[in-house]
């Protein structure tokens, strides 16, 4: 007889476990004091790839979830 586990448990189950490791991961990390972000005007076109990346992302997970339900 196999064992059956649901697919609920284990999600939660390798969140956990990956929560954990990135927790022992960082355990000893000190961040040195970083300098002030600067105020420059192209900040918004250095960050605009990005930016667009995601939104593309954003916007092909709802076509999948649309088509799904």
């Amino acid at each position: 007889m196999a064992f059956k586990v649901s697919s609920v448990a284990f999600n939660f189950v390798a969140c956990v476990i990956f929560m954990v490791s990135v927790v022992v991961a960082h355990e000893g990390h000190h961040h040195a004091p970083a300098a002030a972000p600067s105020q420059s005007s192209s900040a918004i076109i250095t960050s605009l790839p990005s930016m667009v990346a995601g939104f593309f992302g954003l916007v092909i997970s709802f076509l999948v979830i649309k088509e799904r339900v």
